[in-house]
C-alpha cells in the first residue's frame, strides 16, 4: 500500500524557450494533513514579469482543488517586498512578523507569514 504524498516540487519552466527557470514546492508536515506550506524560487533574470505570482496561484490550485486542503501557509524574508507582494497579491493574508528565523548571508533575518483557507480562495 502506497501513502500519501507529503511534498510536491514542480519545475517552472518558461514555456517559448522551455527552460527551466525556476521551482515552485506544497508540503504537508505529515501525509493527509489538512494544511501545507507553499514557496518558490525563480531565477532573477525572470522577476518581476509575473512568473512567481502564476506559479504561486497554481500551487494554490492544486491545493485546495486537487488536495482538498483547508488551509495553506507561506513564509518570506520581511525584506523581500516583491515575496509579500506575490503572496498579497495571490490572496493571502499576513498573520504576523517572527523575528530572526532566516539565517542566510551571513545574517539572521526575520520572516513574514501568509496564510490563505479554502473557503477563501473560493470567494
Amino acid at each position: 500500500m502506497r501513502s500519501p504524498a507529503v511534498s510536491f516540487l514542480f519545475a517552472i519552466v518558461l514555456r517559448s524557450e522551455q527552460r527551466l527557470i525556476g521551482i515552485a514546492s506544497l508540503r504537508r508536515s505529515e501525509a493527509g494533513a489538512p494544511d501545507a506550506e507553499i514557496g518558490y524560487e525563480l531565477d532573477g533574470r525572470y522577476w518581476r514579469q509575473g512568473l512567481a505570482t502564476e506559479a504561486a496561484r497554481e500551487l494554490l490550485r492544486f491545493g485546495f482543488a486537487e488536495l482538498g486542503l483547508h488551509r495553506i501557509t507561506a513564509d518570506c524574508i520581511a525584506e523581500n517586498e516583491a515575496s509579500a507582494q506575490v503572496l498579497e497579491r495571490i490572496g493571502m493574508r499576513r498573520e504576523g512578523r517572527l523575528r530572526e528565523t532566516k539565517y542566510f548571508k551571513g545574517r539572521w533575518w526575520d520572516s513574514l507569514v501568509y496564510s490563505i483557507l479554502a473557503h477563501e480562495w473560493l470567494s
